[in-house]
């Protein structure tokens, strides 16, 4: 049985992973298919259209000379246009209406023999085209990434819902405050103070700033049904940056679990989630715990309940002599908290957050207008991602490369095919983003080298520019590789 149950997660993983390839060779091809449309509509002259990089397993040339192909490696693609990475030999020449005419003129470096064999580019190769033109093909892709990503929002929230923040478990009230203004288990998130929570970062800054006693009107779904609730928050709320949502959650009451980070000798077991003790007691904190712990005296015995790899047991501590020299009344839990790890040989605690990921029922126009804004939020959110890697408040190990990114996507399709749009939107708005930034070798950086050709009425030297896009293409490629590499430590 346990070769079959082996086997089952084998064919599981492998079966994520390809559709995770699948993913990301779509919203490649969407990208280049974006190239390609706007370089038909200004009649660029296109060389070939690939699926995929690599040896070609398929390839079918159209009456135009167009080549379509389809690829071995699932992990790129491409739209080739005429002398697009032409290195601009002097007086390179067009040809229009049965003769040559000079294109640019004056170059300094001389002609060699590659150049004076090749054949002339046709007055639609790539570079022959007007600036604007160019600019248009090569942001095309992008915005095309972003459009159809907006798209496949727009369908998943329409079939399938838009995730909520929703707690799974509310601590119990512990005023009367509490007992009549607070969540209740499974409320899905919709709104805070009026403001739609599409991502977590729109939840983390709804109550950011807010203090304990502050009364906040909530919008759920509740049952099935949209309800407005007035909840007062439980602790203050001060976020230290765009993934700091643990303030907020505590403030709302969600419920919490302690994990144990002990030496393997110590009677606090590693890895054992605090569930309560023996008699039923629920402990969610740090204060239940220490609050229990200070009840006690040297040589007393508490017998908690705790999960370890997902089996329930019970775990049998003592509390070791001498304790009454530190059990004593401390200015603050931090002062507290050190004074205990240190005595009982703990290392620290995990927080685990109730929280599940689940959907919240959204009609299909309002899905519709909701995409647009969720795909605008999540731009913006990238571009605070990025320009965190700057500022240090995103680190190396926060971002993926690509091996990185079919990891996740190949985690995210085990869970169903609504997770699968939803990370599809995110590839695509993310690929889009970064292929417009002014960075060699990306289609930005490009646009770059043809709006300082269009401000001089002539290019930067072919080769120089070829030369920064090769350079720029090594450093991403070693970006890439050194992002997934960071994952493993």
């Amino acid at each position: 049985m346990n070769e079959i149950l082996a086997v089952a997660d084998v064919l599981k993983t492998i079966g994520g992973v390809a559709v995770a390839l699948l993913v990301l060779l779509l919203t490649i091809t969407v990208h280049e298919f974006g190239h390609y449309v706007v370089g038909k509509l200004l009649k660029f002259k296109i060389t070939e259209f690939a699926i995929g990089m690599g040896p070609a397993l398929f390839k079918k040339k159209k009456k135009n000379g167009e080549i379509f192909s389809v690829r071995l490696l699932p992990l790129g693609g491409f739209c080739a246009f005429e002398g697009e990475d032409d290195a601009g030999a002097p007086g390179r020449e067009k040809e229009k209406k049965g003769k040559t005419e000079q294109v640019f003129e004056g170059v300094a470096e001389p002609e060699d023999d590659q150049a004076k064999s090749a054949p002339a580019l046709s007055e639609n190769a790539f570079n022959n085209k007007k600036p604007w033109q160019r600019i248009l093909v090569l942001i095309a892709g992008g915005l095309t990434n972003i459009i159809f990503a907006i798209i496949v929002t727009a369908i998943s929230f329409s079939a399938y819902g838009h995730f909520a923040v929703t707690p799974a478990e509310i601590i119990p009230a512990r005023t009367s405050l509490e007992e009549s203004y607070s969540l209740e288990d499974g409320d899905k998130i919709l709104e805070i103070d009026g403001k739609f929570i599409y991502l977590t970062t729109d939840f983390i800054s709804a109550l950011d700033g807010k203090k304990k006693g502050d009364m906040v009107n909530i919008t759920v779904e509740s049952h099935g049904k949209r309800v407005k609730k007035q909840v007062v928050l439980r602790s203050d709320v001060t976020s230290t940056g765009m993934t700091d949502y643990y303030g907020a959650l505590d403030a709302i009451g969600v419920a919490t679990t302690l994990i144990f980070d002990t030496p393997a000798d110590n009677q606090f077991i590693n890895g054992a989630y605090l569930l309560g003790l023996e008699d039923g007691t629920i402990i969610y904190s740090l204060e239940d715990l220490y609050g229990i712990i200070s009840a006690r005296a040297s040589g007393d015995e508490i017998t908690f309940k705790v999960r370890v790899n997902e089996t329930e047991k019970l775990m049998k501590i003592t509390v070791p002599e001498g304790f009454e020299e530190i059990n004593v009344e401390y200015p603050s839990l931090s002062e507290q908290n050190k004074a205990f790890k240190r005595f009982f040989g703990i290392n620290g605690y995990y927080i685990s957050y109730s929280i599940d990921s689940t959907s919240a029922s959204i009609g299909f126009f309002e899905g519709l207008y909701r995409a647009p804004v969720y795909g605008v939020k999540t731009m913006l959110l990238t571009f605070r991602s990025i320009g965190g890697l700057f500022n240090g408040s995103v680190s190396l190990s926060d971002i993926s490369g690509p091996v990185g990114t079919i990891s996740l996507t190949s985690q995210y399709v085990s869970r169903g095919f609504n997770y699968v749009l939803n990370i599809m939107a995110l590839i695509g708005i993310s690929i889009g983003i970064f292929n417009l930034l002014p960075i060699p070798a990306l289609d930005g950086g490009r646009v770059v080298f043809v709006v300082i050709e269009w401000i001089r009425g002539k290019p930067i030297n072919r080769n120089v520019e070829a030369t920064i896009h090769f350079v720029g293409i090594i450093v991403l490629i070693a970006f890439a590789i050194l992002v997934d590499v960071l994952k493993l430590f």
